[in-house]
């Protein structure tokens, strides 16, 4: 999902025969570290009232939501750990996700896209 925007962003820069050297300034926005699906475990259904985070060290960033039960959050390379709650459902987290840069110029990122699945609470 954002990796395809990250890539059509990097495609019509190359276009226009934009580059981000030294000599460019990088655009604002280069895509997002994490994307999580969050969905019940049992039903598959999207849940969309969860909250939750990333971190990497001393960065911390609150997860998104997009309304569909997709959230999203960061926006540079490093290894996170990923915590998600929703009023009706355990916690979850993983860590050690990691997250590169493209290489290049601008510090474009190759985003992690992650499966979260809620068990509800009992």
């Amino acid at each position: 999902m954002s990796v395809v925007r990250s890539l059509l962003m990097a495609g019509v820069l190359m276009l226009l025969g934009i580059s981000c050297s030294e000599d460019v300034t990088c655009p604002a926005f280069l895509g997002y570290a994490v994307v999580a699906e969050v969905t019940a475990a049992g039903s598959g259904a999207p849940i969309v009232d969860a909250a939750g985070e990333i971190r990497d060290g001393a960065l911390r960033d609150s997860l998104a939501p997009n309304g569909d039960g997709s959230y999203t959050a960061g926006g540079r390379a490093g290894t996170y750990t990923i915590t998600v709650e929703s009023a009706a459902h355990l916690p979850w987290d993983t860590t050690g996700v990691l997250v590169t840069d493209t290489g290049g110029g601008c510090p474009f990122v190759n985003t992690a896209e992650i499966a979260v699945r809620l068990t509800p609470a009992q």
